[in-house]
């Protein structure tokens, strides 16, 4: 079992919590026809997210997949990423879990894309908006202050 988190480009993905649950199963068919592992198969901007994640987070497959001696192997921080058009579904070690969800929601905040917590109860899901980054639906009232935090990252970056 794994810790998934899923980034998306936002436009694609339907709002509201059903049609957004009906879009993500659709997806995670895995029925494009294409190479999942390559992330050249993404959108640019997806493909900006992975660039930043694999430098903490190194891929276990696709052409940036690690060799089988690298020390992330060992460390947890091997990553599985499914790379799909308009999303790439990650899959973490457990033991690794709250740095990749804080990574990957701050990627997603700077990269403009849209973010999904697959493995978390509530199944968060955060979008970007012209005030910032915030969440669409599902989470709790901890992610007021992830957006507040996010708010200010993004503020220093312009």
């Amino acid at each position: 079992m794994s810790y998934d988190l899923m980034v998306f480009v936002p436009e694609a993905a339907p709002e509201g919590r059903e049609a957004f649950m009906q879009w993500y199963d659709k997806l995670t068919e895995w029925g494009e026809g294409h190479d999942y592992n390559d992330p050249a198969n993404t959108s640019p901007k997806l493909r900006d997210w992975y660039r930043d994640m694999i430098s903490v987070f190194p891929a276990m497959n696709g052409p940036d997949g690690v060799t089988d001696d690298h020390p992330a192997l060992s460390s947890g921080y091997v990553t599985g990423y499914s790379c799909a058009r308009d999303a790439i579904y990650a899959d973490f070690r457990w033991n690794v879990a709250k740095e990749a969800y804080d990574r990957t929601l701050m990627y997603a905040a700077i990269h403009k894309v849209g973010f999904f917590d697959v493995s978390g109860n509530n199944g968060t899901v955060w979008v970007p908006s012209a005030s910032g980054y915030h969440v669409a639906h599902g989470g709790t009232s901890a992610d007021r202050d992830r957006e507040r935090a996010l708010a200010k990252l993004l503020a220093g970056r312009t």
